[in-house]
This record gives C-alpha cells, sequence and structure tokens, in this order.
C-alpha cells in the first residue's frame, strides 16, 4: 500500500503519515489542495440550536489519502487522523478515503465507494467504523474545554450533530463510533450563547 502526502501549507514541508496502514489492499492516490484564510467556526446543533467551536490547528495542512479495503478490514491514516475498518464491516471490497480540505479547522471527508461515489458509505457498514481525530496541534483550545470535546457529524449546510465520543488524553484523539460516512469534526458546546461568526442554516435532513 502506498504512502500518502500531507502538506503544511504554512512551512511548504511534506510531513509523512503517523502510523502503520496495514491489512489494505489495492492503490492509493493523493491529491493537495489550495490553501486559504478563515477565522473562528461555530457551527450550530440542529437538534439543540448549540453552537460547537471547532478545534483549530495552529498550521494549515491539507490532503487526502484512499485504498482498497475488503472483508478482512483495514486502516487508514492522515496526519495523526486514523480510521479503523473493523473486519466484515464490508462485505466486498470498497475505496476508502479521507480527505481534508483547505482551511486551519479540523474536519474531514469520508467516502466509500464502489460503484459510485459514497454509495457503501451512504449506505452503511454491517459492523462500526472507529474514527479517531486528533486535537494535538489546536490553537484554540484550553485545557478546561478539553473534556467537553465531540467528534461532530457536518451535515452540507454546516448544522452539526455531536456524537458520543471518548477522549484520549494521553494521545489526543477524540474517537467515536461510525455507521455512514459523511464529513466529521471536532469540537466543544459554545455555552455562552450563538456567536456572530456561527455558521449553519437551511432545511433539516435526516442523518
Amino acid at each position: 500500500m502506498k504512502g500518502t502526502r500531507w502538506l503544511r501549507l504554512t512551512t511548504l514541508g511534506v510531513i509523512a503519515l503517523l502510523g502503520t496502514v496495514a491489512a489494505c489492499d489495492g492503490g492509493m492516490e493523493s491529491r493537495l489542495l489550495e490553501p486559504k484564510h478563515e477565522t473562528e467556526q461555530v457551527l450550530l446543533s440542529w437538534e439543540t440550536g448549540t453552537g460547537f467551536v471547532v478545534v483549530r490547528e495552529t498550521e494549515e495542512r491539507v490532503g487526502a489519502v484512499e485504498a482498497v479495503i475488503g472483508p478482512a478490514g483495514g486502516t487508514l491514516s492522515l496526519g495523526e487522523h486514523i480510521l479503523f475498518v473493523p473486519p466484515h464491516a464490508v462485505d466486498a471490497e470498497a475505496t476508502f478515503r479521507m480527505e481534508k480540505h483547505a482551511g486551519t479547522h479540523v474536519r474531514l471527508h469520508l467516502t466509500a465507494s464502489r460503484h459510485a461515489e459514497n454509495d457503501v458509505g451512504r449506505r452503511g457498514f454491517k459492523r462500526p467504523l472507529t474514527l479517531m481525530l486528533s486535537y494535538r496541534d489546536a490553537a484554540n483550545l484550553a485545557a478546561a474545554d478539553i473534556s467537553a470535546l465531540q467528534v461532530m457529524y457536518i451535515r452540507n449546510d454546516n448544522r452539526v450533530k455531536p456524537l458520543p465520543s471518548s477522549i484520549n488524553y494521553f494521545d489526543r484523539w477524540v474517537g467515536t463510533e461510525l455507521r455512514h460516512f459523511s464529513e466529521y469534526g471536532i469540537g466543544w458546546p459554545n455555552f455562552h450563547g450563538s456567536s456572530p461568526e456561527a455558521v449553519g442554516s437551511g432545511a433539516r435532513q435526516a442523518y
């Protein structure tokens, strides 16, 4: 299984993936994306209206990794973000892709495709997958907020649903189990009320 590139845009250096990618078959592609300036993001829950502050990294990193994974399972790593696909999560090979678009906020797009874009990821998996997102390089996270971190499912309209999550304080990961694929990020609730920078509007849609 080939490696991928992970670009630190502020230094224009290429960082090797951390961790071992195991039990995967097939090829892998990488793509580097253009940088863009962004401000703090507060995304609103479509269920409660609570704002969630998205973790922002000290430096902008973008990139993508993909591999063909079958019934034996496997692992994808992008920087310090890791996806574990357990055995028998899929009944046939599919192309799993993890991608971080331009920007300093920790937001990743996940797809699993066989015949069409994310057809497997939308249909769902036979066993839950584990997604671990890193907050190691967070620039906007106070120590008091770490215990409130959650992985968030992010809809196309930027509304979010916080997911049941666990925190690895030593390795600085926030993990959750996934049954479907979409966009995910990490953040913590802004209990001080909605911010002027709050993002997210539009009609409700089912998860």
